[in-house]
């Protein structure tokens, strides 16, 4: 027993001690620095006010590009070409024409190299459903810059000489059509033949109307239904259109067809 008690007064309990100590500071050290980062990238992220209602807006759909974002009631829009849109405010019967307008442009990114906002998400000022741009202000200008794949998408409102006030509101519907910005999935409309494709309608698009899509995709994926005249899909729908007015469909094709190895539909 005295042997065992003399080997237990040998151990340098002091120094194992103090090692623990140092270790616990070290570790309580690491998690307050995750913790802290972690809160830093919340709230240095920059906010969407995506929330708000913009009820009976319309929707505009780009197709080619797959994207959509809405824009109030009384603007047109206007596909000069895919890559360039202009929205704009249908003037009123006996007054005269706004000269404020919003201009949708894509550009390629190929040879340009990467911004401060594509190094450094945290360096950001605009954020929206998933995406992370530049929002810029000047006298004349509001911007909203981001890239997606080899584009570059630039959303901008021309100011001229309305008075403050009217600018002011056109500034808040820039910011809410810049905020409802979204992609939306792409789905396969590859084909052989005619007998690869037919009509679909899309659930997770509140403004949709009858497509063309390969067969398979209609059967695999749960947010295509297959087209039939005259059916109420509203209950179908998987997103939520309760605050969004579509413009009546046109009068749905006669079928989908193959053509350059793509469904497309038959008018």
């Amino acid at each position: 027993m005295e042997k065992f008690r003399g080997k237990f007064k040998a151990v340098p309990w002091r120094k194992i001690s103090l090692g623990l100590l140092v270790f616990v500071l070290m570790l309580l050290s690491f998690l307050g620095g995750f913790l802290l980062m972690n809160w830093y990238l919340r709230v240095s992220k920059p906010k969407s006010r995506i929330g708000q209602e913009y009820a009976d807006w319309k929707v505009y759909k780009n197709k080619t590009y797959g994207f959509g974002l809405r824009y109030p009631k009384d603007w047109e829009a206007k596909e000069i070409k895919p890559r360039f849109i202009i929205f704009r405010p249908q003037p009123i019967e006996g007054s005269k024409k706004p000269s404020e307008y919003i201009n949708l442009v894509l550009t390629s990114n190929k040879k340009r190299g990467k911004t401060l906002c594509e190094e450094d998400q945290s360096k950001c000022s605009f954020y929206t459903n998933g995406i992370f741009g530049e929002r810029t202000t000047s006298p004349e200008l509001e911007g909203v810059f981001f890239a997606h794949g080899e584009d570059d998408f630039t959303i901008t409102l021309h100011k001229y000489n309305a008075a403050a006030e009217v600018i002011e509101n056109y500034v808040a519907i820039f910011e809410g059509m810049a905020e409802s910005f979204r992609f939306t999935s792409q789905v396969t409309t590859a084909c052989e033949k005619d007998a690869d494709c037919t009509l679909g309608i899309r659930l997770d698009e509140c403004c949709s109307c009858a497509e063309a899509f390969n067969k398979s995709e209609v059967e695999a994926n749960l947010t295509i239904a297959a087209f039939e005249a005259d059916k109420d899909y509203s209950k179908e729908k998987v997103a939520d259109c309760s605050s969004i007015v579509c413009d009546p469909c046109p009068p749905p094709p006669s079928e989908a067809v193959c053509a350059s190895d793509r469904c497309q539909v038959k008018e």
